[in-house]
């Protein structure tokens, strides 16, 4: 979850790291693992999970992580990074979920209803036969 965008654009944001200055560019180091990532696991797919500026912060305030990093001032630059991010990706695998108005259960229904074209033939069969072994009267 968040792997190089989130050191990319956290790093810049708040820790004083990885800026197109620096040596270490986190944006060039992102562009390298989604290289590795494309050769090594070609069948990836990015996942942009979002939600509208004001029920992030009502969900920081409802529910805050101990070590979140966001500021409540920065959501939607922090939104609109990680969108610009997402579009420009190097991985062509790509869906989006927009959790604004959507239940947790309702985002697992939109995801797996997403993920359906990425599936492989192998990929339905490992399912088929996981559902097999779990209900074998079927």
């Amino acid at each position: 979850i968040g792997y190089h965008f989130d050191d990319s654009i956290y790093g810049q944001l708040y820790f004083d790291y990885g800026k197109p200055t620096d040596p270490e560019d986190r944006l060039a180091v992102a562009k390298s693992i989604e290289h590795a990532l494309l050769q090594n696991t070609p069948e990836a797919i990015l996942v942009l999970v979002k939600a509208s500026p004001e029920v992030i912060r009502n969900r920081m305030k409802k529910n805050p992580h101990h070590r979140g990093v966001l500021k409540e001032k920065d959501i939607g630059n922090v939104l609109n990074w990680f969108e610009t991010e997402f579009k420009r990706s190097l991985l062509t695998r790509k869906m989006t979920l927009d959790t604004t108005e959507s239940t947790p259960e309702g985002t697992l229904n939109e995801f797996v209803e997403k993920l359906e074209p990425f599936l492989t033939n192998a990929d339905r069969s490992r399912i088929m036969l996981h559902r097999t072994s779990l209900n074998p009267h079927q």
